[in-house]
C-alpha cells in the first residue's frame, strides 16, 4: 500500500464541484471537508488511514457511487452539509474496540441522499450515532453492518433511514432506534433493539425477535398519530417483511 501522509489535509471550496481522484494512493492523515457552498465529488475509491478521521463541516461530499474507506467519519453541528451516497458507501475502517466510528450526533441541517451509506465489517466493538439531536425521516443516513460478530452500539435516539444487518452474526447492544427500515440477518440476535418507524420503509425480520416494534411513531415534537405495536413474538415467528407505512406527521 502506497500511502500519502500529512499533518492534515484541507479541502475549503465554496463555489462549484471540485473532483477527487486518489489513482489508489491512501492518505494517512485527518481530512476535513469545510466550504461554504462547496461541493467535493469522488472520481475514484478514496482510502484514508484506518486511524484516521474524515470530517465533513460544512458542503456537500459527493462520493459518487464510489467508496471512501475511513476509520472515523465525524459530521455533528449546526451547518447546513449533505453527503450524496449515490450507491457509494463510507466505509468505517477503525480496528481499536470500543471506538465511536460514526459520529453525527447533531445532525441539524444534515442531509443524505442515495441508497448507499455507511458501512462496517464489525471485527471490533464499535458505537454509531446519527441524529439524536435533529434527527428526522428525512435526514438520516442508512447503515449497513455487513459482516462480524462484535458488539454494535447504535446510540439510543439515533436516527437512520435504514439499517441493513446483512451478514452480520452478533449481538448489538440495547437501543431504542428511529428507523424506516430494517433488514435483520438470519445469523444475529436482535432481543437487545426496540424500534420506532419514522417515515415509509419495510423491515424484514428473516425469523428473529426484536424487543419491540411501533409502527407510525410520531417523533417528541412531531404531530399525532394511531401508532399500533407488533409483539416480539410476532416478529419471531417469522414475519418476512411487513410495511411500515406510518399514518401520522413524522416530521
Amino acid at each position: 500500500m502506497t500511502s500519502v501522509s500529512t499533518p492534515s489535509l484541507t479541502f475549503g471550496a465554496t463555489s462549484g464541484t471540485k473532483t477527487i481522484t486518489s489513482n489508489g494512493k491512501t492518505i494517512d492523515s485527518p481530512i476535513l471537508f469545510n466550504g461554504v457552498n462547496g461541493t467535493w465529488q469522488l472520481q475514484d475509491n478514496l482510502t484514508v488511514g484506518a486511524t484516521r478521521t474524515t470530517f465533513l463541516t460544512v458542503g456537500t461530499l459527493d462520493i459518487n457511487g464510489k467508496t471512501l474507506n475511513t476509520g472515523i467519519f465525524s459530521s455533528s453541528n449546526a451547518s447546513t452539509r449533505a453527503i450524496a451516497f449515490g450507491a457509494g458507501y463510507i466505509n468505517l475502517t477503525y480496528g481499536t474496540s470500543a471506538t465511536t466510528v460514526l459520529d453525527i450526533t447533531n445532525a441539524t441541517s444534515f442531509t443524505s441522499s442515495g441508497t448507499g451509506g455507511f458501512s462496517s465489517s464489525m471485527s471490533v466493538t464499535a458505537t454509531f450515532t446519527c441524529g439524536t439531536t435533529g434527527g428526522t425521516a428525512t435526514n438520516a443516513a442508512n447503515l449497513f453492518l455487513n459482516g462480524g460478530s462484535a458488539i454494535a452500539t447504535i446510540t439510543t435516539g439515533s436516527y437512520f433511514k435504514i439499517i441493513n444487518f446483512t451478514g452480520y452474526s452478533g449481538t448489538p447492544a440495547v437501543s431504542t432506534l428511529y428507523l424506516s427500515g430494517l433488514t435483520l440477518s438470519s445469523g444475529g440476535t436482535y432481543t437487545n433493539l426496540t424500534i420506532k418507524t419514522v417515515g415509509n420503509g419495510t423491515i424484514t425480520s428473516n425469523g428473529k425477535s426484536i424487543a419491540s416494534l411501533e409502527t407510525g411513531y410520531a417523533p417528541p415534537g412531531g404531530g399525532s398519530t394511531s401508532a399500533s405495536t407488533i409483539t416480539t413474538a410476532l416478529l419471531g415467528t417469522g414475519i418476512g417483511t411487513a410495511s411500515t407505512t406510518p399514518t401520522g406527521n413524522n416530521d
